[in-house]
């Protein structure tokens, strides 16, 4: 038997179910829309294949907002189930789920070749999303090495994103993405993947479902062809009604329809045929994979080694930044303690403010702003170093195992808490949250706290008291004042009207809940600023 170091393998219907899984969501999906809303089947299909072929896939049936037959004022229904019927929307999502499955012999036959160290590649042409779905779905992600699939359409607008962006994104396989259209058979594509592997193209095999695009792109391209016979099947009514809404030009489906001549016949030849994909192992000698030459081996360890570097180097960066930000909230709350200690204040434009609400504001942007260099900023660069890291070690591994630190690192980083994932941008996040919060919880405590804490003087109401001259010595005035230490001494100044003076105090300090201070007013500013803040007496 050959030796075989490089698999190139079609995915819808070599490695899973595309057919069946379109079959059993589409059809459901279509002929209940048709039911629910009364609209013909010929005008239903014809809407359909306007929008696959909008977003050039025949994958987007989800996006129904965009049925120019279904009214505006009913796209609500399609979420709605009823006792029942789940609904219209649910059912088609889980009818995809369900029927995508691996074909027999596939998941073991791909883990055997993986502990030979042969290398495995994916070229398909559905777009990048769908690709990565179904990978995640079939937990095939670490059984392919790379994937080259056309360029993603992008989520449609009028689609509301369920899942997190990077919900889907492999945690090893690495995607090459194709430009946006590509379609098979397209041999130069096929030599592009041996060339960018560095394979021997004798020791490279491709396999495919379809003798009119796999196997003829693979004779094309002199690589030798082998043809699974359990894919999907053309002869049929449901892959007619395919044809029917695809987004696939009508020169695509007429030339999959059109009879073949005796050439395209030789064309479309397989080399070899498969009735199950464990058949392989019968058919070749898979061996390990080693594109390197030993200046190669030694020049990717030192690439590595560099990267290795470069995370630590921005990895350090963070942790300082990490450290200053606790070292700035250890100090800015030892401040805020020590201004509630001494009863420190700020007067501005007649009010008076707490000093530590106003430390406590700053300490809330002092965080922010170090979340923004430590997450927006160098977080960034240690996630792109660490994602190039991984992707050079995977190359290392065919030579060297059990090299994997930036894959082990990655993939031990994130952390489950009652079923949710939480990465290490999330943990950057509630870092600096409870920061933020602890400064926040100061602000407002000291903010709504009654006059004790701060208030408006009222420079029409209380005017000069402290220098008002010629009390008699004996005179001792109940004076309004608040637990501030200088504010009496230096916004109560003369007044005149006594009575009213005392009348107000009293009224003041009750509806504030302030303290009485007994001061003699005969003395000067000095000295009653002085017993103010020594000999405080609270009239209950």
């Amino acid at each position: 038997m050959r030796d075989i170091e490089l698999i190139i393998t079609d995915l819808d219907d070599t490695i899973w179910t595309w057919q069946a899984m379109w079959e059993a969501s589409f059809i459901p999906y279509l002929n209940r829309i048709s039911q629910t809303f009364g609209i013909p089947l010929p005008t239903l299909k014809a809407d359909f294949k306007k929008l696959h072929e909008k977003y050039g896939s025949s994958e987007v049936s989800y996006a129904y907002r965009e049925l120019a037959s279904i009214e505006k004022q009913h796209q609500a229904k399609f979420e709605k189930g009823t006792p029942e019927a789940i609904s219209i929307i649910h059912e088609y999502y889980r009818n995809r789920k369900t029927a995508l499955k691996l074909f027999d012999g596939v998941f073991v036959t791909l883990k055997n070749l993986k502990l030979k160290g042969t290398r495995i590649i994916g070229f398909t042409e559905s777009n990048v999303f769908y690709t990565k779905q179904r990978l995640k779905h079939l937990h095939l992600d670490k059984l392919f090495d790379r994937i080259y699939s056309p360029e993603d359409h992008g989520l449609p607008p009028s689609v509301e994103r369920y899942y997190p962006a990077e919900y889907w994104e492999p945690e090893s396989v690495a995607f090459y993405a194709l430009p946006r259209g590509t379609k098979k058979p397209n041999p130069d594509i096929l030599l592009k993947i041996i060339r960018d592997q560095k394979a021997d193209h004798f020791k490279t095999i491709y396999i495919g479902d379809k003798p009119s695009k796999d196997i003829l792109m693979a004779n094309q391209a002199k690589v030798t062809s082998v043809l699974v016979t359990y894919g999907g099947k053309t002869n049929t009514e449901n892959y007619d009604l395919l044809r029917e809404v695809t987004h696939w030009t009508e020169e695509d489906v007429n030339k999959e329809k059109e009879p073949k001549s005796a050439m395209v016949e030789c064309l479309q030849k397989e080399d070899f045929s498969i009735a199950n994909f464990s058949d392989l192992l019968n058919h070749f000698n898979f061996i390990k994979f080693d594109k390197y030459s030993d200046s190669d081996k030694s020049n990717l360890v030192e690439i590595w080694k560099t990267t290795t570097e470069v995370n630590k180097h921005f990895n350090d960066i963070e942790m300082r930044i990490r450290g200053l930000a606790m070292t700035l909230f250890t100090f800015l709350f030892t401040a805020i303690g020590f201004a509630v200690k001494e009863n420190s204040y700020v007067e501005y434009q007649h009010y008076v403010f707490h000093l530590g609400m106003l430390i406590s504001f700053f300490g809330c942007v002092g965080m922010f702003a170090f979340y923004f260099m430590d997450e927006l900023w160098y977080h960034r660069l240690l996630v792109g170093s660490v994602n190039k890291a991984a992707e050079i070690e995977k190359d290392l591994k065919t030579i060297y195992p059990s090299v994997d630190l930036a894959v082990g690192i990655r993939d031990n980083s994130p952390l489950s808490f009652f079923g949710l994932e939480i990465r290490s941008k999330h943990k950057i996040r509630i870092f600096y949250l409870i920061l933020i919060i602890s400064f926040l919880a100061v602000f407002i405590s000291l903010l709504c706290l009654k006059p004790k804490t701060w208030v408006n003087l009222e420079y029409q109401k209380i005017q000069k008291i402290l220098n008002a001259p010629n009390y008699s010595p004996e005179a001792i005035k109940k004076v309004a004042g608040i637990v501030l230490k200088y504010d009496l001494a230096k916004n109560f100044q003369d007044v005149q009207e006594t009575d009213n003076l005392l009348n107000f105090s009293e009224s003041f300090a009750r509806d504030t809940n302030s303290v009485y201070y007994y001061v003699p007013l005969e003395n000067n500013r000095k000295e009653i600023e002085e017993l103010i803040s020594k000999n405080p007496i609270e009239i209950k």
